[in-house]
């Protein structure tokens, strides 16, 4: 039997995403939400269910892909935890080789399996690196330290 994917990607399609922000105004109210079916089936909607897909709205609205992590798996397929982390999976095994990542064999095959807690850890590492990168280079544009051009291309356009 296939195994089902720890994680899902849901990605943020530019054509919906006015219905995006428009259901989140509805998720932001403090009325209940009801769903109905083609069908005429309505139910009221679990306030859990309205904290996810608000969040999940909030993410899409910004043009960002969203994933949908199965929390009661312990282990994640090379190709699941490349998804989490959004590299490749040639990346991800790069990373494991160079031990940055551990990966386990499951016994009697070649599979591999990445724990999930440490995929998640490095994803955050990396987001706060790559935040740290951003706001250092924001600083340096706005001070004049940075400019957007090479210096050879600077020099070029000065000519």
């Amino acid at each position: 039997m296939p195994r089902t994917p720890a994680v899902s990607r849901i990605e943020a399609s530019p054509a919906v995403r006015a219905d995006i922000v428009e259901m989140l105004s509805l998720l932001e109210s403090g009325s209940r939400v009801r769903l109905v079916s083609d069908d005429g089936i309505e139910r009221a909607l679990p306030p859990q269910m309205k904290v996810v897909l608000r969040r999940a709205g909030e993410i899409m609205g910004q043009g960002h892909d969203v994933d949908v992590l199965d929390a009661s798996s312990d282990t994640l397929t090379p190709n699941e935890a490349a998804d989490l982390i959004g590299i490749s999976r040639p990346t991800l095994l790069t990373l494991v080789d160079e031990g940055e990542l551990t990966a386990t064999n499951v016994p009697g095959s070649s599979h591999r399996r990445l724990d999930r807690l440490e995929v998640e850890a490095f994803r955050d590492s990396r987001l706060q690196m790559q935040s740290g990168l951003n706001a250092a280079a924001a600083e340096a544009r706005a001070t004049g330290l940075f400019t957007l051009l090479p210096r050879k291309a600077r020099s070029r356009n000065a000519r």
